[in-house]
Parts: C-alpha cells; sequence; structure tokens
C-alpha cells in the first residue's frame, strides 16, 4: 500500500549505515511538493502536510518519526523505548511504505482558455497524504460533468503541477484522518468532492469525509459515481433553494428546461419521488425525449420552439417551479412569461444578459445552485450532502430510482477521458458518462 515515504538522496545530511544506505534519508510526500523531515519547513503549507503525514504514519503502522530515525540509522540507543526484537519489523514497515507511491493520474500541464481534449494527458504524480478530515479513496469509477469542460485549461498548471479534473467519483477507503468519524478502510465511498482542490480523475484521491456517503450493497461502482454531482445538485435546487413540498404539491407544476443531461435526469427523478407535483421537461430530440419520460417527466416540450407557447396550448401553466439547465436571455423571456406569480427561477449554470426586471411584474425570485458552496464554505449543514448521497444511492440500489448512466467508456486514461469529454461537449449526450478502473 504506498503511502508517505519517498527513498530518495538529499543533499546534506542522510540517515544512512550499515545496509541502510539505498534509503539515503526520508522525505514526505505532499500533494505538490516534497517536504524532509525536519521539523522546521519551508512554509506553513509544507510544514502542514509533514505534520499529516508524521500523524498518518502514527496511525496506521504504531511508528513514532524518532522511531524511524533510529531504524534508518541502525541506532539502537534508549533515547526511544523500542526492543531489539522490534526492530527488525518496524525496519520492514518502513520499508513496504517506502516503495511504490505514485499514481496514474490523467490531467493537464498548460493553462489555456479553450484547451482542447488533446490537452488531457496520462500523468503520474504521487500518492496524496490525507489531513485530519480527509479519507483517502483508491478511486474505481468516476464520471464526466460539464464542469469538467469549463475547467480544463483554466487554471494554473504546469509540468511541475498538473492539474487533475473530475469532481464525481466512487472508491474504496485507504486511509482516513486523524478526525475522521463514520468511516473505516475498506469502504466504499461516492462524492463530488471540491472543485478548489484537486479532482478524482487519479487512482488515489482526498475527500473531506463530511461530503462522502456510503455505497450501499448491490450498486455498482459505476453507477455509484455517475450520483454524487448530478444528485446534490438536483437536491439543492429542488428542496433547497426553490423550496419543493416534501410529499406534497399536488396541483403544482415544475418546468425542467433542458431535461435529458445528468442533472436534469435525477431532478425529474427526485421530483416525481419525494413530491405530488407534476413535472414537465424539455428535451429537442426525439432519443432524448424518450428519456425523459423514461425517467418520469409527466409531459414533455421542446427547448428549441417556443416554450411559452407549447405551455399554453397543452394548458401546463402558470408554472409554480421553473429549474434552468442552460439559461439565455430568450428562455429567461419565457420563463418569465409562463411563470405563476411569486413562482420561483432557478438556474445553474452561468447566464449573461438576463434582464432580471421581468421578475419584478410577478413578484419572481431568481435562485442559483452551486454544489460545491458546502465543501468550499464549510457551511454549517456540509453533512447534508453524506445523507442526500446515501438515501438516493440506496433507492438506486433498490431500484426505486434508475442510474443516470447512459454511457461507458471503458477505463480511465487519457484517451478514454478525451473520447468522454468530446461527448458532453457535443451537446447531445444523454443521461451521464462514466469510466471505471485503471
Amino acid at each position: 500500500m504506498p503511502l508517505c515515504l519517498y527513498p530518495v538522496q538529499q543533499e546534506g545530511t542522510c540517515y544512512t549505515a550499515n545496509g541502510l544506505t539505498k534509503w539515503g534519508c526520508i522525505k514526505w510526500v505532499c500533494m505538490k511538493r516534497f517536504c524532509c523531515n525536519r521539523i522546521t519547513c519551508i512554509d506553513s503549507y509544507h510544514q502542514s502536510q509533514w505534520r499529516n503525514c508524521r500523524e498518518t504514519l502514527w496511525t496506521r503502522t504504531g511508528i513514532h518519526l524518532a522511531m524511524v530515525k533510529q531504524v534508518m540509522t541502525n541506532d539502537v540507543t534508549p533515547h526511544v523505548r523500542m526492543k531489539l526484537s522490534d526492530f527488525e519489523s518496524i525496519k520492514t514497515k518502513i520499508e513496504d511504505f517506502g516503495g511504490n507511491n505514485t499514481m496514474k493520474a490523467v490531467g493537464y500541464i498548460q493553462q489555456q482558455a479553450g484547451l482542447g481534449v488533446e490537452g488531457l494527458i496520462d500523468l503520474e504524480l504521487p500518492v496524496p497524504v490525507p489531513g485530519p478530515k480527509d479519507i483517502l479513496v483508491r478511486v474505481q469509477a468516476i464520471a464526466i460533468n460539464p464542469r469538467d469542460i469549463k475547467m480544463r485549461g483554466s487554471q494554473r498548471a504546469s509540468a511541475e503541477s498538473p492539474r487533475v479534473l473530475g469532481w464525481d467519483a466512487a472508491g474504496i477507503v485507504e486511509a482516513v484522518g486523524s478526525e475522521v468519524t463514520g468511516f473505516a478502510k475498506g469502504d466504499h465511498v461516492l462524492y463530488a468532492g471540491n472543485m478548489l482542490k484537486p479532482g478524482a480523475n487519479a487512482e488515489f484521491h482526498l475527500v473531506d469525509a463530511r461530503i462522502a456517503g456510503q455505497v450501499p450493497k448491490g450498486l455498482s461502482f459505476a453507477d455509484a459515481a455517475s450520483l454524487p454531482l448530478a444528485t446534490l445538485t438536483a437536491w439543492g435546487m429542488l428542496f433547497d433553494r426553490l423550496g419543493l413540498p416534501r410529499s406534497g404539491g399536488q396541483g403544482r407544476n415544475l418546468l425542467i428546461l433542458g431535461g435529458a443531461g445528468g442533472v436534469a435526469t435525477m431532478a425529474i427523478q427526485l421530483a416525481r419521488q419525494f413530491t405530488d407535483v407534476t413535472v414537465i421537461a424539455s428535451a429537442s430530440r426525439p432519443e432524448s425525449q424518450a428519456w425523459i419520460r423514461k425517467m418520469g417527466a409527466h409531459h414533455v416540450i421542446s427547448h428549441q420552439d417556443d416554450i411559452a407557447a407549447q405551455i399554453k396550448s397543452q394548458k401546463l401553466g402558470p408554472v409554480h417551479w421553473i429549474f434552468s439547465m442552460n439559461t439565455t436571455p430568450a428562455s429567461f423571456t419565457a420563463m418569465a412569461a409562463v411563470a405563476a406569480p411569486y413562482g420561483k427561477i432557478g438556474f445553474i449554470d452561468e447566464p449573461e444578459g438576463l434582464d432580471v426586471n421581468l421578475l419584478k411584474p410577478k413578484s419572481l425570485s431568481l435562485h442559483a445552485e452551486a454544489v460545491f458552496t458546502k465543501p468550499i464554505f464549510e457551511t454549517d449543514d456540509i453533512g447534508q450532502q453524506r445523507c442526500v448521497l446515501e438515501d438516493v444511492a440506496q433507492k438506486i440500489a433498490d431500484g426505486t430510482l434508475q442510474s443516470p448512466v447512459n454511457a461507458h467508456l471503458g477505463t480511465i486514461n487519457a484517451e478514454n477521458l478525451r473520447r468522454a469529454h468530446q461527448a458532453i461537449e457535443s451537446g447531445t449526450s444523454i443521461g451521464k458518462v462514466v469510466l471505471e478502473g485503471f
């Protein structure tokens, strides 16, 4: 099991003696660089990583840093209480951890607006070390989202500091931080993560344990990985932002514009499962319209045609809640036209040029939902994500809800991830696209 010891020669004093010279001195792996085994490190960030690594080593093996120094120098003096009979076993543990601590990943190494899929490359990176609130996950499957496309090439990256994307994952817990409760090594988990931190397109990934959920028995890793971002976004918009009534809403309408993608797929199902509202969803092609009917939409319209005219002709208005996946000035005008007085409109994209004065005559309200608000700002309700994920995952496992997976493109590597990005960029993908295994 790769962890945090890295055998490497370093200029200056090294702990070498009698058969252990191959080790050079000990270095501690952090997410970006290596930090040597001195208490005083180059900056507070590396100092923190050093402490996390030291704590992880002690938690996982019972080996204290001072013991490591003794073993590495063949020093058997009694300044650390250690039986001579334990010396060889401790040395073996250190050597086991020092072997392979790199991982496969896919990312990019240049910051460039509009970076094409060719910018995604296979990488070999250090295995990260969990902080106090983190779990280290051996990733088994990932899903691809429009967020990946938007962030490809948008953040600082270089050959020395690659950027890894990916905010939908499922895998197996390999290690837990000192403050983590509710998870143990071997647990199967799913999560969306935090877009300000390295993504999950890697063999090993760190995630805040508070935003991860347990995968129920009977649910595959591919299906589990397809759920987090779409489920949490849909749930947050429907119940937290728009305020749909749980186990209520009969006689009221919900309009979901852009109904065949991952978020809309889950929004249709969640509205049907947890409320009594009438669900209207839009799709432009026969195959996508068939998909949203399969997901449970009561009525289907086309967002490429006149939305207001279709709502009127089918006598589906007024609409009390509107959930938009792709918001344009034209569609926003249509939303304001079909909305009921005091209605609520929600969006998850980054629209421009909207005339908010259209809201005033009917006293409409406008709502944004971002799944990463909770982990980025560590909100008081951060633990809600685990509850939602476990509830919905269980319903997928027992067949109450349907998996949003519609395309499985193979193992996790640069070639397949490029294909997945192209599928999302085409604007014609239905449901979720997943990759599985390395």
